[in-house]
């Protein structure tokens, strides 16, 4: 096992609970249209995706020691060496890929994209947490974080 920070780790994971549920919320309030409803909807998801990679670039620098050249190779190394299943993948691979709407495109942002993201991001965001868990307990001998 290499180094990995386990205090930022845990910390991120944590917050993705929060994440998910306000991800939950916005969903349940949606109305197209409603600026700041898009706003919120564009900055949940920004922040998931960078919680994601933020977690994604600490367990690769802490046990796979890879060098991803973007964010979707990021996801790939993550599936490849099991700490992520192949749906978890998919649906990250494409939230990941909306950073560069968001970051460079952002005045005009896909909202029915962000929704269709947002929708499954509670659930997601769970199931990512659990799966980082028990693979950095495979990596610590059962030790976890």
């Amino acid at each position: 096992m290499f180094y990995a920070d386990s205090d930022k780790l845990n910390r991120l994971l944590a917050y993705l609970p929060e994440l998910g549920a306000a991800a939950g919320e916005l969903v349940s309030r949606w109305e197209p249209g409603d600026i700041l409803l898009e706003a919120a909807l564009e900055r949940i998801v920004h922040v998931a995706l960078e919680t994601v990679t933020d977690i994604g670039g600490l367990l690769i620098d802490g046990f796979i020691l890879r060098d991803p050249g973007s964010y979707s190779d990021m996801m790939d190394i993550l599936l490849d060496e099991g700490a992520i299943g192949s749906p978890r993948h998919s649906y990250l691979t494409r939230l990941v890929e909306t950073r560069k709407m968001l970051v460079q495109e952002y005045l005009a942002p896909d909202h029915q994209l962000l929704l269709d993201l947002a929708r499954s991001l509670p659930e997601e965001l769970a199931g990512f947490a659990g799966d980082v868990r028990q693979f950095a307990g495979r990596e610590t001998g059962g030790a976890g974080l």
